[in-house]
Parts: structure tokens; sequence; C-alpha cells
């Protein structure tokens, strides 16, 4: 559409997305990098930072989603946190190296943290496909000046790829969509104050994405 924004453009193509017109093989690329995230989440769950995180989670409250690796039932938007950090502590989590972020990690956190007995594997395919392509294009506009100002991509461009994730999970509209992604972006934080030492933080931002991008769309 002429004179689309591109928020509106965005929104459209995640509400738009259907698992017909995805690739066969992007469909099982996507597959690849689930089974991955799921190992590399799983190796990191009894790690001291896990399990703060872990007891964080607890202590909030509620239920609805399992953290992986424990059975442990926590609130959607504490499970996405915990799924979402753990996924990077091993550094052994997927790479786009065009926008120097970790995309899985976060992604898969938000449609695990939605999810549940009545979503069919198209529909889970389909919402992190959708935040694949979502986060990612945001990522490649604000390339390189954005990682060279110290901003953590894993952290800023992905609350935007999860709040698209957790908007066709939830079946949002063009237009809710749009308000997810701008919830989104008024929570979008993360640096590189972590460099200097491995701190809790840098896995943190990766959570913390998921968390955002669930709490954007449930806003929506």
């Amino acid at each position: 559409m002429t004179g689309q924004s591109p928020t509106r453009a965005l929104a459209s193509f995640a509400a738009r997305l259907s698992i017909d017109t995805i690739p066969k093989d992007v469909l099982w690329k996507a597959r690849q990098l689930f089974a991955d995230y799921v190992s590399t989440t799983a190796a990191a769950v009894r790690e001291e930072p896990a399990r703060a995180l872990q007891r964080f989670a607890v202590a909030m409250g509620g239920s609805g989603a399992r953290i992986i690796g424990t059975s442990l039932d926590v609130a959607p938007p504490w499970a996405a946190l915990v799924n979402g950090a753990m996924g990077h502590m091993a550094e052994m989590d997927d790479t786009h190296r065009g926008t120097m972020s970790h995309p899985g990690d976060s992604l898969w956190a938000t449609a695990l943290a939605l999810s549940n007995a009545q979503t069919s594997p198209a529909q889970f395919l389909t919402a992190v496909i959708a935040g694949y392509e979502v986060a990612l294009r945001i990522g490649e506009a604000i390339m390189p000046d954005h990682y060279r100002r110290g901003w953590h991509t894993s952290g800023t461009i992905m609350e935007f790829g999860c709040a698209a994730t957790a908007s066709v999970l939830l079946g949002l509209d063009e237009q809710r969509t749009a308000w997810a992604l701008g919830t989104a972006a008024a929570q979008a934080s993360g640096n590189f104050a972590h460099l200097t030492e491995r701190a809790l933080t840098k896995a943190f931002n990766c959570g913390h994405a998921a968390k955002c991008g669930v709490i954007a769309a449930l806003l929506a």
C-alpha cells in the first residue's frame, strides 16, 4: 500500500502470514532452529543465573507456562523471561550475523510461553517465522550504527520480533499487531555494559525481549 508506514507494513505481514505461503526450506530451517534452541536452553537450566531467574519467576506467582527443563509452571511473561535468558547462557545459540543478534532465544521462548494444547505445529512455526522476519528486517535497517553505539541487538530489536510472534499466536489482527509493535518499542532496551565482565545482564537481555513481546501482545 502506497504511503504505508514501516510499522503497519510489518504488522500486516505478521497478521497475514500463512504456513501455506512459507517455503519448505524455511520450515525445515525453523524446525532445526527450534531443536537447537531447546538443547542449548536445557543445558543451562542448573546454572546459578538460571536458578536465580527461576526463583524470581516462582516468587512472582501465576501459572500457565512451563520453564524448560523443570517442573515449574509460572505466568507466561516470566516463563518467557527465564526461557529466553537460559537460551543464551551456554553461548551456543543461533546467531544472525547481519544484525549480530541471537533471535532464537527470545522468539522460541515467546512462542512456548503462549502456546497450549490447542496450538497447532503450523501456528507455532508460523508465529516464530513471523517474529524472525520482523525482528531481523528492523535489525538490518539500523545496523551497523546501532551496534556501534553500544546497543545489544539481542535485546533491542528482539522485542519487535517477539511482539509479532505473540500477536500471531493470539490471533491479533493487523491493527492490534501494530499496537503490540508500538508497545514493544516502548520497552526496547539492552546495552553492552556487560562486555567488561560476563554478567547475567547479557542473557537477561534475551529474556527481557521475550517477556516484553508477550506483555505487548497481551496488552494489544
